[in-house]
């Protein structure tokens, strides 16, 4: 698996609030219009180009959110949006597709994922999907963790 990252991979050169982000397309436009689209301080970007390389890294590394592309190559994006659920800690994920269709959306949320960027990307809507994504992330955590305190009699 080849992963490459669109920001320094040495610490004192990244923010330490970078947050990591697997950006899963195997599609040219997508490799080079989200990183220029993304604030560097504040995603680290990992980029994959199959499922395989998505549920390996997954399964590898704590990532909070996948910004995945609709067809990507090893599986159908529901298959694999059921196979990160099973994950520890499974990441929130943002589909990318060129289709614009409430059926399609309905079925992202339906399947688990948390929400749906349409091409052509604009920074605006990118960034307040991850963002609202990664605060998704956080708050599942937090309800899960909450959820195994014992409780006090």
């Amino acid at each position: 698996m080849v992963v490459r990252r669109s920001v320094p991979t040495d610490s004192a050169s990244r923010p330490a609030t970078a947050v990591p982000v697997l950006l899963a397309s195997a599609r040219s436009d997508d490799l080079e219009r989200v990183p220029a689209l993304l604030p560097r301080q504040q995603w680290m970007l990992i980029k994959v180009t199959s499922w395989a390389h998505v549920l390996q890294l997954v399964g590898a590394v704590i990532i909070p959110v996948v910004l995945c592309d609709r067809e990507i190559p090893g599986l159908e994006w529901p298959e694999g949006l059921a196979q990160l659920r099973h994950c520890f800690r499974p990441p929130a994920l943002v589909l990318l597709s060129d289709l614009a269709a409430d059926s399609l959306w309905r079925d992202t949320i339906r399947y688990g994922g948390f929400d749906m960027l349409f091409r052509p990307l604009c920074e605006k809507r990118l960034v307040t999907a991850l963002d609202l994504a990664r605060i998704h992330w956080d708050m599942r955590l937090e309800r899960t963790a909450a959820a195994s305190l014992p409780v006090s009699l």
